[in-house]
């Protein structure tokens, strides 16, 4: 059934391999992205925020 599927698509399964593999390295490098903007503007937020005093109480 695969098969048939796979020869109606004209796709070669020599590249099945390489193409997952480009797609799962893409995949990692916008969780790493990702990562990065949410940690940077987590650190940024706490780095501008000003120590709470007592008047703001």
């Amino acid at each position: 059934m695969f098969d048939k599927i796979i020869g109606m698509l004209n796709f070669s399964t020599e590249f099945l391999g390489e193409a997952l593999l480009c797609s799962l390295a893409g995949m990692v490098g916008i969780f790493i992205v990702v990562g990065v903007i949410i940690l940077t503007v987590t650190l940024l937020n706490k780095a501008s925020s000003r120590p709470k005093t007592k008047e703001d109480k």
